[in-house]
């Protein structure tokens, strides 16, 4: 990890909020990631600090919008928040941060593209989005993205005119096939989240452009004679990428030397590692060595503290650099 970089000055910070008890921990061990919750009397000071700024619907049809001093906003659409910007945040020009809780007919409005052209994060993670509009491009400044759990299978080709854009989040979007071609113009681009899209199994090419990517939870290589699929060397500039990875489709790679092209031992902040040859059924002594020569390329950074291997023959040789480690 860079010194100074905005992930280590937010993971310091968050460490000393926690420490002081604004914070406490949510779910069991078994989790794959750590949460926490904020205290209540934390929170109501929180609201209380943030006078104006910060606005919420805590029902529908109500809100504690103050106008044009609003930064902040969650909203609980009604069904007929359609056309009109809402009474509350019809003043709200500068405009920072938006939450939508509820979609009318699961659509974003047209004025959350209109009236805002401030936002820097738009969350519409508790919609079930069934489709982005194109019009989301009129957010010049926007940073971060937020996704999750939406119904769409694509995303607009519009999505790569922002150029602002850090963060995007598509956590739990099953529905998702594809990421838009031109994904490599988001040069700005730090955190790619993808986890649990089982449909999602192409990346398109250029994806290497993003050598600004702490995180990318999933890669899938495309196969050799994919002219539009990204393939493995598409990791190798991405030498900042942090914490898990997971890479699926090895057995797509046709030789060694284009594994060695991810240029793993690179990756000096990389935590944890999946390889999944993804259910190649293949036992041909010839597939099997081209398997073994992959892998033996793939040799992670010693940083790494644990390596998954996935769907790799048992006949198949474990490469020089395994420590053995529970097989799946």
């Amino acid at each position: 990890m860079q010194d100074g970089d905005m992930e280590e000055k937010g993971n310091r910070c968050f460490d000393m909020l926690r420490k002081h008890s604004f914070f406490y921990p949510i779910g069991n061990e078994n989790e794959k990631e750590d949460l926490y919750e904020i205290y209540p009397n934390v929170y109501a000071l929180a609201q209380s600090l943030a006078g104006n700024e910060s606005c919420y619907y805590p029902k529908i049809g109500t809100s504690s919008c103050k106008g044009a001093d609003t930064l902040h906003a969650t909203i609980i659409l009604r069904d007929d928040d359609t056309g009109n910007v809402p009474g509350p945040l019809s003043q709200a020009v500068k405009l920072r941060m938006l939450k939508l809780v509820k979609l009318p007919e699961f659509k974003v409005p047209s004025y959350v593209f209109r009236k805002f052209p401030y936002l820097r994060a738009l969350d519409l993670s508790c919609t079930r989005l069934t489709e982005l509009p194109s019009e989301v491009s009129k957010l010049k400044l926007l940073k971060i993205l937020i996704l999750s759990g939406s119904r769409f299978t694509k995303l607009p080709d519009t999505v790569c005119d922002l150029k602002n854009l850090q963060t995007l989040i598509l956590n739990g979007c099953e529905e998702l096939i594809e990421l838009p071609e031109k994904i490599g113009q988001l040069t700005n681009l730090r955190h790619l989240e993808v986890k649990d899209t089982p449909d999602l199994k192409k990346f398109p090419k250029g994806l290497g452009k993003l050598t600004n990517l702490r995180t990318l939870s999933k890669f899938v290589v495309a196969a050799h004679s994919s002219r539009k699929g990204a393939k493995i060397g598409e990791l190798k500039e991405l030498n900042l990428l942090q914490g898990h990875l997971e890479i699926k489709g090895l057995h797509r790679v046709k030789r060694g030397s284009d594994a060695f092209k991810a240029a793993l031992a690179d990756k000096t902040d990389l935590q944890s590692l999946r390889l999944d040859f993804e259910h190649n059924l293949s036992q041909k002594p010839e597939s099997v060595k081209i398997m073994e020569d992959v892998l033996e390329t793939l040799k992670p950074n010693q940083a790494v503290e644990i390596v998954q291997l996935c769907n790799y023959p048992e006949t198949a040789r474990l490469p020089s650099w395994w420590v053995p480690i529970n097989q799946e």
